[in-house]
């Protein structure tokens, strides 16, 4: 499913702060009503295979994380103690279905010998491919885009400009890993380069900056 609020139509990427964005939605008094997709992962359904009649909408939005914070977040969550990430129904499709294999395999790998393993040697470009299903090859499916390291921030300007009830800053979904340690440069510079399209757009090549409207 994906989810309506108001006339919007939120596409909920995984990882990419989704449940943060409809925590604060719903904690603000907005109304945020599940949209149906049969057969797709609870909350990653593309815009093509919703089913439910029942809500229209005019305008679409979701959130982007910058790539090397993103792979570093699935790790994290790979190796958290009792992670329900990869237990998915086999009958439905998810986008992460491809990598869950490796995930598995390399769940208690350091990160650096995950990510390079995943992102870099076997599913080069699987970021920027999935956002690509959700949002379209040139972001033509998506009206508007914020960025999860500014979230708080874009999430109130974004219920500014579409007329919706402000909302607050809300602590959700935080991977506590069996054990901390951080990608280094050699591996990051892997990812930037494979990602280097998605980071030069939304990032101005690297680092953070606002929210942005496509």
């Amino acid at each position: 499913m994906a989810y309506v609020v108001g006339s919007n139509l939120f596409l909920h990427v995984p990882k990419m702060g989704g449940k943060a964005v409809l925590s604060q939605l719903r904690a603000a008094g907005n109304t945020v009503r599940p949209v149906r997709s049969p057969g797709v992962h609870v909350g990653h359904a593309y815009e093509r295979e919703l089913r439910d009649r029942r809500y229209r909408w005019n305008f679409r939005f979701g959130f982007i994380r910058h790539p090397v914070a993103w792979w570093q977040s699935l790790r994290d969550f790979a190796s958290t103690p009792g992670s329900q990430l990869f237990d998915i129904d086999p009958q439905v499709r998810h986008p992460f279905r491809e990598i869950i294999p490796d995930c598995l395999r390399l769940k208690d790998a350091t990160a650096d010998e995950f990510v390079h393993e995943i992102a870099v040697v076997k599913f080069p470009g699987f970021l920027s491919s999935m956002l690509s299903d959700y949002y379209g090859a040139d972001f033509s499916r998506v009206d508007w885009i914020g960025r999860t390291e500014t979230l708080d921030d874009d999430l109130v300007e974004f219920c500014r400009m579409q007329g919706l009830r402000p909302t607050r800053p809300a602590r959700v979904n935080v991977s506590r890993p069996a054990r901390v340690d951080r990608l280094t440069a050699s591996v990051v510079s892997d990812v930037e380069s494979i990602e280097a399209d998605m980071i030069g757009r939304f990032y101005g090549g690297r680092g953070t900056k606002e929210g942005i409207a496509i």
